[in-house]
């Protein structure tokens, strides 16, 4: 009788011990996402299909530009009309691409006009802090360029709040056939006003010939970001 006492005290301070950790770990494991709602929630709250990734997976898998990143994601479709993210369109879940809505940092980059290359994004890829992928309709929010989802990227100056790193230096060079070079670099640095991002993409090729000509082309993106903290000291009468 006692072995068994003794085993389920055991067995319970385990599963305490177990619930204890990812309680304290729930913060890394569920991240907070600002796409879904109006104010910040969990992504485990929302009641929606909801992805996120985070800007370092740039620099573990193949890509260079960020349309094909979301090439990666389930239910996502990039339709490329040119190399390395030039002239493309992003469709989600079988809708078309009038009806999914890109925000950078709380701006909207959908044209107004025809709707076309919402996947040209003025925005290095060292500079995303990361990207939530709103699946479904969400036009009562965002309006009806949202019927189909909603792409949000975050870069690191505007979450500065949550950055762990308070400084870092990245590059990614690599180089192919037909005078392929690739060339992604940026860095990030925060004080206690000041975050400040900065990075650069170059894609370039010579190209192939094609019937007498070489579909060569040069496609550089470069962009900075700047945040500073003003405090206000008042008196009152």
């Amino acid at each position: 009788m006692m072995k068994n006492l003794i085993a389920i005290a055991i067995m319970m301070s385990l599963i305490f011990k177990a619930l204890s950790a990812y309680a304290q770990a729930g913060h890394t494991l569920d991240p907070v996402t600002v796409t879904s709602s109006m104010t910040e929630k969990r992504s485990s709250e929302t009641g929606r299909n909801i992805t996120i990734i985070k800007g370092e997976y740039f620099t573990k898998l193949p890509v260079n530009s960020v349309d094909e990143l979301l090439k990666f994601i389930p239910g996502i479709e990039v339709q490329s009309r040119g190399p390395k993210g030039s002239q493309s369109d992003i469709t989600i879940r079988g809708g078309t691409f009038q009806q999914v809505l890109v925000i950078l940092d709380g701006l909207r980059l959908n044209d107004p006009n025809t709707g076309h290359f919402s996947a040209y994004i003025p925005m290095t890829p060292a500079e995303i802090d990361q990207i939530e992928i709103l699946k479904g309709a969400s036009s009562a929010i965002y309006g009806s360029d949202a019927v189909g989802g909603v792409i949000n990227i975050i870069t690191k100056v505007f979450s500065s709040r949550t950055q762990i790193e308070k400084r870092g230096l990245n590059m990614q060079i690599s180089a192919g056939e037909y005078g392929l070079h690739n060339v992604n670099a940026g860095g990030y640095l925060e004080t206690d006003r000041l975050s400040l991002g900065a990075g650069v993409i170059s894609n370039n090729a010579k190209g192939v010939i094609q019937r007498g000509a070489r579909g060569f082309f040069h496609n550089t993106t470069a962009s900075a970001g700047v945040r500073f903290k003003i405090n206000f000291i008042g008196t009152s009468l």
